[in-house]
């Protein structure tokens, strides 16, 4: 299941986690303040707390979370 983390510096947040078809991989996604709005309001309300995966897809649908084309492409998402 994806996790969400702050930065160290307070900066802003991050979502790691091991999407299917990425062979155990751990991905990490940048995510903007509105993704973590949209996580808050749907009731996980802390950091180092995993949420489901749709979760995860929908905020990289709404361009709310994204790994500026590294390490994975959206193909291997589709099941998330």
């Amino acid at each position: 299941m994806p996790i969400l983390y702050k930065y160290k510096d307070g900066s802003g947040y991050y979502v790691r986690g091991t999407p299917p078809g990425a062979n155990k991989a751990i991905v990490t996604w940048q995510i903007k303040q509105e993704g973590v709005d949209l996580l808050r309001a749907r009731g996980y309300k802390g950091e180092s707390i995993p949420f489901p995966g749709h979760l995860l897809k929908e905020l990289i649908d709404r361009d709310l979370a994204y790994t500026n084309r590294s390490g994975i492409t959206l193909l291997s998402l589709i099941h998330i």
